[in-house]
């Protein structure tokens, strides 16, 4: 008697949807630096956090197109996924920098050649297993709703004062909740959309219990998503309630709205250190960046086609220091006095004979600086993304790349409009997170997975 081999991509699928997330190594129980240096952390973060999410999710992507391979058909959404990671490749190496970085991305970012072909085979392997079995959709987003919960009470617990997290991959604890993630911004990002599908789940569920079940669970996942503090994520949960509550126009909807949106604030209440939402200060600062970022696509060789690479942004600071736009930019994030005068900026390099295009750095003289005079202030070149998704996929890979991630977002945002698409919630909250922020290699292989499960979902006849 022979028994027939189910197939284990759907399964997969749901342990990286619920696992990746969550994925560190806690590198820092095998030993301690004896001096703790800025520079340990970082490479920590690097080895215990963006490596081991690197390698599962290659591995992922690897065995899921394995599984697949022989259901692989010709369709719109591989056909874009594919293009962008032939330009992705043709852009990191348009960007003239060395082949460590080219593989592997810059520092604390890990989304270099490896990574984009990891995405690739992620985002194809989603689509072509929810394709062929769309029957597992539910159990996509349950990977999900159970992942954000999971990530809210790490961050509730952090929130608290309690971190059993971020001691296992970093030598030194931050003050800010950064969840498994390593920034709450970015915490944000998953939670998001988490938290819009389980409202939607809430509405739709045919059983009662199921219904109070995907309401806790979304509540949950509002409290986490309010102890990151994040606003982008934060107003673009408002004006997506706002216009879900306009189009369906049902109390019932009204009320969960604003049960969420008390669940956001509710944290605010306890903690002293949360930013606040209606400062202006960073977005006067992404205003600057965003002109920074214009400038920078103006000098990149084969624009509008290739961008520069993943980089970008830095390299093109590191060549050509847009001087009169990064004075204004330092002056609000590191809170220049007003009675600072720059009297002149040079760059300096590291004196190493092994020194590249990163070992320099910009060194300001001032006049007066806060009552003082003659004052030299030394900064690194850390702006590293425009914080606007268009311009940072426009400079790091092109115009065309731009339209193609478009096309993702808009066509299941534009079928939520007159079908019940559980997914044009969380994309059109994506769409207005991503004005002010930029994807990472922490939670954008979710966000792909996610678009995948929308284009991949059966449309009524």
């Amino acid at each position: 008697m022979h028994l027939s081999k189910k197939p284990a991509y759907p399964w997969l699928l749901f342990i990286f949807v619920l696992v990746y997330p969550l994925l560190f190594f806690p590198g820092t129980l095998f030993g301690r630096p004896p001096v703790i240096t800025p520079l340990d952390n970082i490479m920590a973060s690097e080895q215990f956090l963006y490596l081991p999410k690197l390698l599962f999710l290659l591995g992922v992507g690897v065995l899921g197109l394995l599984e697949v391979r022989r259901l692989i058909a010709p369709s719109t959404f591989l056909l874009l996924i594919s293009l962008h990671l032939v330009l992705a490749v043709l852009s990191t190496l348009n960007a003239r920098d060395s082949l460590a970085f080219n593989l592997l991305g810059p520092s604390q970012r890990f989304d270099g050649i490896l990574y984009q072909a990891g995405l690739f085979a992620v985002g194809a392997f989603a689509y072509i297993t929810l394709k062929s079995a769309p029957q597992h959709l539910r159990s996509l987003v349950i990977a999900l709703v159970l992942g954000c919960s999971i990530q809210s009470v790490v961050l509730l617990f952090q929130g608290l004062g309690v971190d059993p997290i971020t001691p296992l991959r970093l030598w030194e604890t931050p003050n800010i909740p950064l969840g498994t993630l390593g920034h709450p911004g970015m915490a944000a990002a998953y939670l998001l959309p988490g938290l819009l599908l389980a409202l939607w789940y809430s509405l739709m569920a045919e059983e009662q219990r199921y219904r109070h079940w995907w309401f806790s669970a979304a509540l949950l996942i509002a409290t986490g998503l309010g102890i990151t503090s994040n606003a982008s994520a934060f107003y673009a949960l408002i004006a997506t309630l706002v216009l879900a509550n306009i189009l369906k126009r049902s109390w019932r909807l009204l009320l969960l709205s604003c049960l969420l949106l008390l669940a956001v604030l509710i944290p605010r209440t306890f903690s002293k250190d949360t930013q606040s939402y209606t400062d202006t200060t960073t977005f006067q600062t992404r205003r600057i960046i965003w002109h920074i970022a214009l400038r920078a696509i103006s000098e990149t060789p084969f624009q509008p086609i290739l961008g520069g690479g993943p980089d970008a942004l830095r390299l093109a600071q590191l060549r050509n220091p847009p001087l009169d736009l990064l004075f204004k930019e330092y002056a609000l994030e590191f809170g220049w006095p007003k009675d600072a005068i720059v009297k002149r900026a040079y760059i300096k390099e590291a004196d190493s004979a092994n020194k590249g295009l990163r070992d320099r750095w910009l060194a300001i003289e001032f006049e007066q600086f806060g009552g003082s005079k003659n004052v030299t202030k030394e900064y690194s070149f850390a702006i590293d993304r425009a914080h606007n998704y268009i311009l940072d996929r426009w400079l790091a890979y092109g115009l065309i790349s731009v339209g193609i991630w478009l096309v993702l977002f808009l066509r299941p945002i534009y079928q939520s409009f007159y079908l019940q698409n559980c997914f044009g919630w969380a994309f059109i909250a994506l769409m207005i997170y991503y004005l002010a922020w930029f994807p990472v290699m922490q939670v954008e292989p979710i966000h792909l997975v996610l678009l995948a499960a929308a284009w991949a979902r059966p449309q009524p006849q």
